[in-house]
Order: C-alpha cells, then sequence, then structure tokens
C-alpha cells in the first residue's frame, strides 16, 4: 500500500499544467499551475513551490496584469519551458510573440521575480552566474552576455548569421559562436568574454553560407582548452584563440 505522502508527490493539484519537477538537492518540488485572478491582477501561470510534505512554501506568479492593475509587456503567453535553475532559483521560458521569447528568474524561497530576459536561446554558463542569449528580432544578429549586448561592436552595421548555438567556455569566463557575415567571405569563430573587447577568428575549409538554409545553425562548438573545435558534419578544426 503506498503510503500518503507518496500521493502528495505524485497527484497534481486540479490547477497543474505539467508533472512536477525536483529541485536539485531533492527537498522540495514544483508546479507550474494555470494563472487565476488575484484582485485587480491577472496570471497567466503560476510556478508553486512545496516541500516533500505538501506544504506550500512559495508561489512565482507570471503576471499578466499585476495585482495593481498595471499590464505588463514582457509576459511570455506561457511557461514552454520551465524549472529549477539551481536549488536557489526557478525560470520559466516562453513566447511573447514569434521572434521573441521571455526569461523569466525567481526566487525560489520567496518567488520573488529576479530578472527577466529578452531574446532567445538561452543558454547558462556552467557556474551558473552568467545567461547568454540571441537578440531581440525576426533576423536577430546580436547576442547579449547578461542582458548586455557582448557582440557585434558598437556602431556595427554589417549583417551577420549566427551558424552554431552560444557555446560556454568550461571556466564560465568566454562564450563562442560561429557567425556569417554578409560582406565577409568565410566563417568567423567569435569569442567574447564580456569584459574585453570580443575576437574573431577566421574558420577555414569549412563549409560556405548555403542562402537556401537561411537562418540555420548547422555547426557545432567544443571548447577543450586552449583549443576550440568547430565541427562540420564529421570533420573538426581546431582554432586556437
Amino acid at each position: 500500500m503506498l503510503r500518503p505522502a507518496f500521493w502528495i508527490l505524485v497527484i497534481p493539484s486540479l490547477w497543474a499544467q505539467s508533472e512536477p519537477k525536483f529541485s536539485p538537492e531533492n527537498s522540495r518540488y514544483a508546479s507550474l499551475e494555470r494563472g487565476r485572478k488575484v484582485g485587480k491582477g491577472e496570471e497567466r501561470s503560476r510556478i508553486v513551490v512545496f516541500a516533500k510534505s505538501g506544504q506550500q512554501l512559495a508561489i512565482a506568479h507570471i503576471w499578466n496584469v499585476t495585482p495593481d492593475g498595471v499590464q505588463m509587456g514582457d509576459t511570455p503567453r506561457g511557461c514552454e519551458d520551465w524549472g529549477w535553475i539551481d536549488k536557489d532559483r526557478l525560470f520559466c521560458q516562453g513566447s511573447i510573440n514569434p521572434w521573441t521569447e521571455a526569461y523569466l528568474v525567481f526566487d525560489a524561497s520567496s518567488g520573488r521575480e529576479l530578472g527577466v530576459g529578452l531574446g532567445t536561446s538561452f543558454t547558462w554558463s556552467p557556474d551558473g552566474r552568467r545567461l547568454a542569449n540571441f537578440g531581440v528580432g525576426r533576423e536577430t544578429d546580436s547576442f547579449d552576455i547578461s542582458g548586455k549586448t557582448a557582440w557585434p561592436p558598437a556602431g556595427s552595421k554589417e549583417h551577420r548569421w549566427f551558424r552554431s548555438e552560444l557555446t560556454w567556455s568550461p571556466d564560465s569566463k568566454r562564450v563562442a559562436v560561429i557567425e556569417q557575415r554578409r560582406l565577409a567571405a568565410g566563417l568567423f569563430l567569435i569569442v567574447v568574454d564580456g569584459v574585453g573587447p570580443p575576437r574573431a577568428f577566421p574558420i577555414q575549409g569549412v563549409a560556405s553560407w548555403d542562402e537556401d538554409d537561411h537562418g540555420r545553425r548547422d555547426l557545432r562548438i567544443e571548447w577543450s582548452d586552449p583549443e576550440i573545435l568547430v565541427f562540420s558534419g564529421g570533420e573538426a578544426q581546431v582554432v586556437r584563440p
């Protein structure tokens, strides 16, 4: 016979939108629930944190309208992805239009919103301290680190496409990405640390841009300090920044 506590953990509430997710240390779990009216406020969704006993500990509200009646502009339509960043933080990621997503970060103990990022392809550094993402827009040609534009340099007017995902170095100090530029032949490996000036390294012998696949990211990066491996198909090229 199953113990009552077990049923508390596996049976979601009537408001639940997905299965519960456990915290990294396995002492709490969170449930994504449908939004509801709260005074003058209106939620899109909410993430509720529970102790293993089923005791409610915190609520992270994804507001469409705040309890004060203020319409929120950067609220996602729903949490298309959500969960634990680490034992102290939760996230909700969802679209606000066809080309831009919002990434909301919450304190897991209080439910307080800690920040919001706008763009696509959000990825945390291995130490969990910095968030990188591609910029806002239908044909984005920039990327951010911790909410600040890291690339391209200020004043750059050259259009570019990104050919890989943003990839953090193991020490969490640098981000690398591969780009194609409209006015320059070949591909470039961009390495940014968010502190010093970005660096660009030409990549030789990798397939050139195919206009029929506009916007497709088909290359892969792996860090092998002090080198970076660029994979195209089954072949790898070594780049030494």
